[in-house]
């Protein structure tokens, strides 16, 4: 539990539980030992409950300029409390939106749970509303035969082949303003399949993974914990 909580590391585990001081809530006048099985929502340290004593499965708004990165500033990272830093297994976002992107990032300490959102294989669409520098064509049925066809060429990165994009859903909102559902996520994807088409996109947000949609209530940098059922 508390190498998990990034809290100090297993030899260090005795010195911290004699200094500092690890206690069952319900009875804190009991010190506990390393060798004692505890859930992290039964225990004080320190006199405190832990912040947030679940494994972190997190939705985020992400603000336009921040970037899905540990390693880049401005990082979507130094959004969350500075203690989320120390966790392990790391927090880490479930596929990733470019700087100027915004919108819907889901984030978890938990592998196969990103490995379930990010798969391709799951075929778990992601939605987006995307606004372009030129019109659309005709109530944008041009644009909407090509994704839905899947006839669009994009260059592999790796081989610098062209492999054609999945077939993908197409919207028309109004003559600058699409919504796209895509099943794979290619490198800047959205933005090099209009520009494949002549167009040049100007904004990306996204607005939802599956049947998972963005709160309403969250303004941009601002997040919270998934619900169980979500």
């Amino acid at each position: 539990l508390l190498t998990t909580f990034g809290l100090c590391t297993r030899s260090r585990s005795k010195g911290f539980v004699k200094h500092v001081g690890v206690t069952p809530i319900d009875q804190p006048e009991r010190f506990l030992t390393p060798s004692d099985k505890v859930l992290p929502s039964e225990v004080l340290i320190g006199g405190e409950p832990l912040l947030y004593p679940r494994p972190l499965h997190i939705m985020l708004y992400k603000p336009e300029g921040f970037v899905c990165s540990h390693l880049e500033d401005p990082s979507i990272y130094s959004l969350f409390p500075s203690e989320f830093d120390l966790r392990s297994p790391q927090l880490e976002s479930a596929g990733r939106l470019d700087k100027m992107a915004t919108g819907l990032l889901v984030l978890s300490q938990s592998g196969r749970f990103i490995h379930r959102i990010i798969s391709p294989k799951k075929h778990i669409p992601r939605c987006y509303k995307v606004t372009l520098e030129k019109d659309l064509s005709q109530n944008g049925e041009m644009e909407k035969k090509q994704f839905a066809d899947g006839t669009i060429m994009l260059k592999d990165r790796k081989t610098q082949r062209l492999v054609p994009c999945a077939p993908a859903g197409f919207e028309y909102v109004d003559p600058k303003i699409a919504r796209v559902w895509l099943t794979e996520g290619r490198y800047h994807q959205i933005r090099r399949m209009f520009r494949a088409l002549g167009n040049e996109v100007t904004g990306i947000h996204r607005e939802a993974i599956g049947s998972l949609e963005l709160d309403g209530d969250l303004q941009p940098g601002e997040w919270r914990e998934l619900e169980h059922q979500e």
